[in-house]
């Protein structure tokens, strides 16, 4: 989340940190709110502490009994005392109740039982107890939380946001602080004073010792003090305090329904005049006539589809722009938690919230249901709520279904590794070419379990008197599936409409041709049939897709080489090309023979009429 103080990342935008001025690294005086030590409540995940140290401390260590005590001491300190020593500075600190765990306790994200959370409730109403001296005593008897080196720069952010979220007073002083750079340094002295030597790394990692560091935490200030001059500050604060959903697919779609009164003249002269002859003559000429005005009651609807977070308040970049005098610049939020549920906080306002007439705390979340009201202020324009979550019960479904295809293939993969298993394959002609594998998947979902979907576009006809750009292409796909049901009940769908488009849907054998080329696979078998090359996988879907051959003459060529009958015919003439040389070499090799014996018969002839004998070897 956070890469350097020079280059930080927001929305898409480089904000980089000039130091126009001095930097601050002296945590004292008018800077005292950014001290480690500085006491002021903390909230991190509905446990609050005292301070922001009284929350590392919670979240760093890990809570033992007094079995580990000496080991962790001579961890954390290179030194040997005896054991009663150890029990002795504990008792005298008030922490015995932090060692007597029989099992061993540490804050973890992921592990929300109801036990673990009351134990550690336990421990944090003990550490706050204690001071920041007794705690800073007491931490070389602690080991570190297994889960602090992984968490520990996102915990100390959720800790420094909320600080700075629940007090107007620190944040208008850091931004204040314009774009000097924040150093969270530290002297040696300190670091001398400091007892358990293990936490040194961990100042190392948030500050800076002796121009050694990484000054994370001064990061951390810079980055809020960024948020808080563009107005980011809100929004970060729920995304990472509160576990706002960022998922839009996820997000339910609120309706609001606004109910206001607009004051109205009455236009009755009549009336008027009677009136004021009345208060005249009751002496009452100087009282003010309230009569003349009449509250019309007013509705105006808003509508937010798949969004996270619905701000309200006086500022003209909220989502609803409420201009009542007691109505804060930014008053409340209504969000999309991680949980599903929609939540209402009143981010500080100066008159409050109310939820269905009860008053809301300040930074403290309540839930939302429908048809419950919200009143800002004293004003008397209220809010209805209705959330619909139909959308995002289908996404779900889809993705549902889509991860249960997947691991049933995944599964087929597995247990029929040479694709022994036998399925029917279907081809749907003239679909839209707008249309992609989850719509055919939607379509088809009623019918049957679905084992493979091969899209692939078709090409354009082109005409002379026709504009290539209007012509619209089509599609046509491969469907697979395991069972001779599910391909009926598909078969049953042939000339419905798919997107205002007649599908047609045939049904295509599979022949063991296979067999005499068990290199090729099925599909690459059926890509030749109908004219195609086949190309990589889609990673997002697990779908092979297709490209179609260009060329005029291609088509042509490539339909008449891929054929059978053209390789039946280039086999036969093959053959016959094969017999014929094989004749001629047989008629070659016997004229030879009929040569060579008439040849020598001469020479015998020829001897026995001279008297030659002949010669021997």
């Amino acid at each position: 989340m956070i890469e350097a103080p020079a280059n930080i990342q927001l929305h898409g935008n480089e904000y980089k940190e000039e130091c126009i001025y001095s930097s601050i690294d002296n945590f004292n005086g008018p800077f005292d709110y950014l001290n480690y030590y500085f006491l002021c409540e903390i909230v991190f995940d509905d446990f609050s502490f005292k301070s922001p140290y009284h929350c590392y401390f919670f979240l760093r260590n890990q809570f033992e009994n007094f079995k580990n005590v000496h080991t962790n001491y001579v961890q954390n300190s290179n030194s040997d005392k005896p054991h009663g020593d150890h029990i002795k500075i504990i008792n005298q600190k008030n922490a015995t109740e932090l060692f007597q765990n029989e099992e061993i306790i540490y804050y973890d994200e992921i592990d929300t039982s109801d036990v673990k959370r009351k134990a550690l409730e336990n421990i944090n109403n003990i550490i706050n107890r204690l001071t920041i001296s007794d705690l800073m005593e007491i931490s070389l008897y602690f080991s570190e939380n297994p889960e602090w080196e992984n968490n520990k720069l996102a915990w100390m952010e959720m800790i420094q946001r909320d600080k700075f979220r629940k007090y107007d007073k620190m944040r208008e002083n850091l931004k204040e602080t314009g774009m000097r750079e924040i150093i969270f340094k530290m002297n040696n002295d300190e670091i001398d004073r400091m007892k358990n030597k293990s936490m040194i790394k961990d100042f190392l990692f948030f500050g800076v010792i002796d121009k050694k560091g990484q000054n994370y935490l001064g990061r951390i200030y810079m980055i809020i003090r960024n948020d808080i001059i563009k107005n980011y500050e809100i929004y970060t604060w729920l995304l990472t305090n509160c576990n706002m959903q960022t998922d839009e697919n996820l997000a339910a779609d609120i309706f609001i329904e606004e109910t206001y009164y607009e004051k109205k003249p009455i236009n009755n002269k009549g009336s008027d005049d009677k009136k004021k002859k009345e208060n005249s003559n009751k002496g009452g000429g100087n009282h003010k006539n309230d009569d003349h005005l009449v509250f019309e009651k007013k509705m105006n609807n808003y509508t937010f589809e798949k969004k996270e977070y619905i701000c309200f308040g006086k500022n003209e970049t909220n989502d609803i722009v409420c201009m009542n005098p007691s109505i804060s610049r930014f008053h409340c939020v209504l969000y999309m938690c991680e949980d599903f549920q929609v939540y209402l906080i009143d981010v500080g306002s100066k008159s409050g919230t109310k939820l269905n007439n009860c008053i809301c705390e300040i930074h403290k979340k309540y839930k939302v249901s429908n048809n419950d009201v919200i009143s800002l202020g004293v004003s008397k324009t209220t809010f209805k709520i209705n959330i619909n979550v139909e959308k995002v019960l289908e996404y779900l479904d889809k993705r549902e279904c889509e991860i249960k295809r997947k691991m049933e293939i995944m599964n087929e993969e597995i247990n029929y590794p040479l694709g022994n298993k036998l399925f029917f394959r279907l081809k749907i002609s003239n679909i839209y070419y707008k249309c992609n594998e989850y719509d055919i998947l939607d379509f088809f979902k009623d019918c049957g379990q679905i084992k493979k979907i091969q899209l692939y576009n078709m090409p354009l006809k082109k005409h002379i008197n026709q504009n290539i750009k209007n012509i619209k292409a089509y599609k046509e796909a491969i469907i697979d599936v395991f069972d001779e049901q599910t391909s009926a009940n598909i078969l049953n769908r042939n000339e419905c409409f798919l997107y205002g488009r007649k599908i047609y849907i045939v049904y295509v054998p599979i022949k063991n041709d296979v067999k005499h080329d068990n290199n090729k696979s099925t599909y690459e078998n059926v890509a030749e049939r109908y004219d195609t090359e086949l190309t990589t996988k889609d990673t997002n879907n697990s779908i092979e897709s297709i490209i179609l051959t260009k060329g005029k003459g291609a088509d042509k060529r490539s339909k008449y080489q891929k054929s059978k009958k053209y390789n039946d015919e280039k086999l036969k003439e093959e053959k016959h090309r094969g017999k014929k040389d094989k004749h001629k070499k047989h008629k070659d090799e016997k004229y030879k023979d009929e040569k060579y014996k008439d040849e020598k018969y001469k020479d015998e002839k020829y001897n026995v009429r001279n008297n030659i004998c002949p010669k021997k070897f």
